[in-house]
Formats: structure tokens, C-alpha cells, sequence
């Protein structure tokens, strides 16, 4: 909750009041005055905003104004520029982690995978890290097949799409701890005309 509520506002979790993990979560918290989700000033200019997979918000605020205006897929094809942001969660763990882990089509072997060196090389570790490679194969096909949805409905040219994770791998010393499993996400831009395919730039980028 931390995380997001610093990408959603642009500001520092300590600067807006929202860094201790869902410490205020259902408390009626608000952001400081004259702070407001990314998404207003989008709305602002002219964008509609629409979250057509998950309706995950789960900040460490409550918005004075509404996150997004729609969850249908559809809304995106309307006349004028659009935002839209696509949840996905195989990579969280949870029935969808399960799920992912018990595919054939996704399945690591847990004899072959590379341990990070500060795991045991045990089999539990072994089998822990199969099944994380499993959600990341699972989720590349669910990210393909909505590039090719955004492609067939004559929107992925016109769109930048950015994908980037909301906080480090959900692993011991992952997500919640300040090593770089927790802090570090992945981010892939797709521009096309703009950014050659392929690249890897090497700068230091920060979410906020």
C-alpha cells in the first residue's frame, strides 16, 4: 500500500503520511490538501481512465476523488485519449499463484532453477522459486494475449504501454524488506516508432 499510494501520488509515502503498510486502511484517511491521485489530472486534460482487469487499489489513503471512471474494456474504444490501467496479480501469491504453479505449460523444474545465493538449497526453497518462475511464464501469456486484444481492437499502435511491478517479488527478503528483491520492479516500455524494440537502457528510474 505504501508503494502505491507513492506511484498514484507522485510523493514520498513519508511526505503524504501513507508509509506504514495499510496503517490506514479503512480509517478514513486522507492525502493532504492539494495532493490527489495521478489519474485527476489525466481526467482533467481530457482522459477517460478505465481499469478493465482487477479493480485493486488498496492505498494507504481514500482518494478525495474516484480513482477511475470505469471498469469495461469497451469505454477504452470510445472517441478520445484514454488511460487505462491492466491488474495483473499471477505473480502475487494466492489461488491464481496455485493455479499458475500447477500448469504444465508454465512449470519450472525445481532441479534446474538458479537460487538466488542467499536461499537455502533445500528442496522447499527449490520448489518455492519453480513455482514463482511459473506465475512469471503464466503472466507473460496473459500480458501477450492483452497486447493482442489492444491490437484487435485497433488501440496497441496509438498506445504507449508501460508494465512495471507495484513492489518487489513476494519472497523472503522480497517485497516488504529494503534489499533489492523488495524494492527493485521490472519496467518495460512499448512505444513503437519512438523506442526501438529491444533496447535496455541502464539509467537509475525511480516510480514516483
Amino acid at each position: 500500500s505504501a508503494s502505491r499510494s507513492a506511484f498514484m501520488t507522485g510523493m514520498y509515502q513519508t511526505t503524504i503520511g501513507a508509509h506504514n503498510h495499510r496503517s490506514h486502511r479503512g480509517d478514513g484517511f486522507q492525502l493532504p490538501e492539494g495532493v490527489h491521485v495521478f489519474t485527476k489530472y489525466l481526467r482533467d486534460a481530457g482522459y477517460r481512465i478505465v481499469c478493465p482487469k482487477g479493480r485493486k487499489t488498496d492505498f494507504n489513503f481514500t482518494p478525495r476523488v474516484k480513482p477511475y471512471d470505469s471498469f469495461a474494456w469497451d469505454d477504452m474504444k470510445k472517441p478520445g485519449p484514454f488511460f487505462a490501467q491492466i491488474q495483473f496479480s499471477l505473480t502475487h501469491r494466492g489461488g491464481a499463484w496455485r493455479k499458475a504453479a500447477a500448469d504444465p505449460r508454465f512449470r519450472a523444474d525445481p532441479a534446474k532453477v538458479e537460487l538466488p545465493p542467499y536461499y537455502p538449497d533445500h528442496p522447499v526453497a527449490r520448489q518455492d522459486w519453480a513455482d514463482y518462475i511459473a506465475t512469471i511464464n503464466a503472466l507473460d501469456t496473459q500480458i501477450g494475449d492483452t497486447l493482442k486484444r489492444l491490437e484487435a481492437d485497433g488501440l496497441l499502435e496509438n498506445s504507449v504501454v508501460f508494465y512495471f511491478g507495484d513492489h518487489g517479488r513476494p519472497m523472503v527478503r522480497g517485497k516488504q524488506w529494503l534489499y533489492e528483491g523488495g524494492i527493485r520492479v521490472p519496467l518495460i516500455v512499448r512505444w513503437p516508432k519512438h523506442l526501438p524494440a529491444g533496447t535496455v537502457r541502464d539509467e537509475l528510474i525511480n516510480a514516483i
